[in-house]
């Protein structure tokens, strides 16, 4: 019958942790070491973790010789259990790691008609090993045979990684590798096209690799996490995933592309800089972004979330427009045109001075990228018009204005549409504002208004000739030009698709300064607009 150096030993306990020999793995073997990134899930090959104790190894059957010699099992190269045979049968039983099952003649143990009686002897036998107290590393196992040779050796891998890795934000920063091209709304910028790209720093991660590693290209993603300003969109869509050569810090893991054993146990690794693109779908979006990474046992849980909110704005503006206020093409005549916000009045209070002889809709249009910090201007924030204080320089990307130092006070929002042949028109609106105020720039109004060229929409029209309060200068002693008591904008009340008309009195836009005529709204802490538009 076949010697022991003609049997094959496998492994036959049952595993799940499988991987590849990691870089610098420990080899406890006392004989030449694996391969980096040998595989671990072979028939000879395996990873156990130390959660483990009792491993086995196949059972070799009908093995010459158990009629003299010694059968012994070896561990790392030394005996580790052994049993020397005579010619009596039955000399089975466990002696240390070496498990004898059966033991007889060849005769009856394996064919009657092919081995004559009394004259082999043949065993079955295995290798048990508790692995409990072994050290971390590359372990082998082998039986041998005084007479009859030695099997080939089997090899398992003992890791101390068991668990998912964990990442580590405390002191994670993002900043913007790549600007793309901004949009911006009231002085604030966000992402629109270009593919910006923001960049992670200062991540690290416990327990990444222990003996063995996860071979894939996908160690670690970077996802959308929370939403904020009830927003519903995402700023980075598909999940990015890094590989590691991605996440390799400046102290390498990476040994000729292959991970290095321990990295990241007993103390953190730090990753990286890991970059991402920003979402080239069409949304709008505030969010923050959070982080997981895998090994052999899986994903970690995802971190919380990196601390900087990504501004994205590549949708069209919706909601309230500043460059484009809706204007009823029926009104008047000679345009029909939308209007627009102009600059030249932050900081001038309710009713700044005009330069009458400026056409505002064509010379003084907002660009959106003005600046407004530490001015009076009311902001649009994802269509909505509103009295706003956030800090928009810290924790944003892209970085914003610091839109809260010095701007406690009451905001305003101003805004140019042009039409010829009106003196009236109607305003709709939702929302809650603190004042409106009216303005005809190179009118008769601008020498009858004690209001510097305004007239207040919080107060009923004169009844007749030019709004102002100046008489000496042809006003009709009121600078309200709400059409009836019931047009005026009551301060703080909070409307719902509500209509105002308001009047110009004689005087018409046709005679202002390129047809045009100026509203400003005046907005206070906690007043906001969704909607306002111009109507006959």
């Amino acid at each position: 019958p076949t010697g022991l150096s003609g049997q094959q030993l496998t492994w036959s306990t049952s595993y799940d942790r499988g991987g590849k020999l990691a870089s610098g793995a420990t080899n406890n073997t006392g004989s030449a070491a694996l391969s980096d990134s040998a595989s671990l899930e072979t028939g000879t090959i395996r990873r156990y973790g130390s959660d483990y104790s009792t491993i086995n190894t196949n059972t070799l059957n009908n093995v010459y010789d158990s009629s003299a010699g010694t059968l012994s099992a070896k561990v790392n190269g030394s005996v580790d259990g052994s049993k020397t045979f005579t010619t009596s049968t039955s000399e089975t039983g466990s002696f240390t790691s070496l498990i004898i099952s059966g033991e007889g003649d060849a005769y009856g143990q394996i064919s009657s008609s092919t081995y004559p009686q009394n004259f082999y002897q043949v065993f079955d036998a295995k290798i048990q090993k508790n692995i409990s107290s072994l050290a971390t590393g590359v372990h082998s196992l082998q039986m041998t045979h005084s007479s009859t040779g030695d099997t080939n050796l089997v090899h398992f891998v003992k890791d101390n990684v068991i668990i998912a890795p964990t990442l580590n934000t405390g002191g994670v920063t993002m900043s913007e590798e790549t600007a793309g091209t901004y949009r911006y709304i009231s002085g604030i910028p966000y992402y629109h096209s270009g593919s910006p790209v923001i960049r992670v720093s200062g991540l690290t991660v416990n327990n990444l690799v222990g003996e063995a590693y996860l071979d894939s290209g996908t160690i670690l993603q970077i996802d959308d996490s929370t939403r904020y300003e009830s927003t519903s969109q995402d700023v980075v869509g598909t999940a990015a995933s890094y590989g590691y050569s991605d996440i390799d810090g400046a102290s390498t893991m990476l040994s000729s592309g292959v991970p290095i054993a321990q990295t990241g146990v007993g103390t953190p690794y730090a990753l990286g800089d890991l970059d991402f693109n920003v979402s080239s779908s069409t949304a709008i979006a505030i969010q923050k972004v959070k982080a997981r990474i895998q090994n052999l046992d899986g994903y970690g849980a995802y971190s919380t979330d990196l601390p900087t909110k990504i501004q994205l704005h590549s949708n069209a503006p919706q909601g309230f427009d500043e460059s484009a206020v809706i204007v009823d093409s029926d009104l008047g005549a000679g345009f029909d045109d939308y209007g627009k916000r102009v600059t030249g009045f932050s900081g001038t209070g309710d009713t700044p001075t005009i330069a009458s002889a400026t056409n505002f809709y064509t010379s003084n249009a907002w660009s959106g990228a003005q600046t407004v910090a530490g001015t009076s201007e009311a902001i649009i924030r994802l269509g909505t018009l509103q009295h706003y204080t956030e800090d928009l320089s810290t924790g944003y990307l892209p970085v914003g204005p610091d839109l809260n130092t010095g701007r406690s006070g009451a905001q305003y929002f101003t805004f140019a549409f042009r039409r010829t042949t009106m003196s009236n028109f109607t305003i709709t609106l939702t929302g809650t504002i603190s004042g409106m105020f009216i303005a005809a720039p190179g009118t008769n109004i601008d020498d009858a208004s004690t209001l510097n060229g305004w007239v207040d929409c919080s107060t009923t029209y004169g009844g007749a000739g030019t709004p102002g309060a100046d008489t000496g200068n042809g006003g009709n002693g009121s600078n309200g030009c709400a059409f009836t008591s019931g047009d005026r904008i009551v301060d703080g009340t909070s409307y719902s698709s509500a209509d105002f008309t308001f009047t110009l009195g004689d005087q018409n836009a046709t005679n202002s300064t390129g047809n045009n005529v100026l509203v400003r709204i005046k907005l206070e802490a906690g007043d906001s607009l969704t909607n306002l538009s111009i109507d006959t």
